[in-house]
């Protein structure tokens, strides 16, 4: 239903036929699934850790438990009364050591389009970086956020040489961004609807800071189904003086 729902503008689908089968849809997910009153109690075991929750409450209530070292199920059981949904979430402070695609794919690519000393990056040099987004699906509200290294500029249209620059980093394909966020610390790019298919955006990135800078990982994510996502690890990028 969730799916169904994201395919709605302004509180209808598209089409007559679509209309339809949504129609059809809710009709027959509400025939499956009654409304009621969640009561009893709900218990949720994890390893040796057990949390509780009786109905009713007013908001859902949120139960954390550790995480186990070793591979262990993850027990829910409902008694006295209808049951709730449970929504089931991991969140594990790990760094991102491969690309993780959940229902998107992302590459990134960085070449040159100024550079002072061919073979190593240098301050004052401008890079081209190229986003392929791939989704399997569309959606609305999506956002690309790509890291850039300390002090690094991202190149705008504002008149002269920076036109120029930026014009040397427009080779995009598919959609543009809605709207498009340069920031200090990332290039973000959002979409009011990103269609299926491949999407590519290029920026270009002034390296101003010298130093070994580590970046946190590109993401592109659509803000109201964040498990829909794709991430990629960036390598160290070391900047040298001129």
């Amino acid at each position: 239903m969730v799916g169904v729902a994201l395919r709605q503008r302004q509180g209808h689908w598209d089409t007559t036929p679509a209309n339809a089968w949504g129609t059809v849809t809710a009709r027959r997910f509400a025939g499956l699934y009654p409304p009621g009153a969640v009561a009893g109690t709900t218990t949720v075991r994890l390893g040796e850790a057990t949390r509780t929750a009786s109905w009713p409450l007013t908001d859902a209530p949120l139960l954390r438990l550790p995480l186990p070292r070793a591979p262990t199920p993850l027990l829910l059981a409902q008694a006295g009364g209808a049951g709730p949904w449970a929504q089931v979430s991991l969140t594990a402070a790990v760094p991102l050591g491969s690309p993780l695609f959940a229902g998107y794919r992302l590459e990134r690519a960085v070449s040159v389009i100024r550079q002072r000393n061919p073979g190593r990056l240098t301050r004052g040099d401008v890079l081209r970086v190229r986003l392929t987004i791939d989704a399997s699906a569309e959606r609305n509200w999506v956002v690309v956020n790509d890291p850039i290294p300390a002090g690094a500029t991202i190149v705008g249209d504002l008149g002269g040489q920076s036109t120029q620059l930026a014009a040397a980093a427009s080779g995009g394909e598919g959609m543009a961004p809605s709207y498009v966020e340069r920031g200090q610390e990332a290039w973000r790019g959002y979409y009011a609807w990103l269609p299926r298919g491949r999407v590519v955006v290029e920026y270009a990135l002034r390296l101003n800071g010298v130093g070994r800078f580590q970046l946190p990982p590109s993401r592109v994510e659509a803000m109201y189904s964040p498990d829909i996502r794709a991430a990629v690890p960036n390598r160290p990028v070391t900047v040298a003086a001129r």
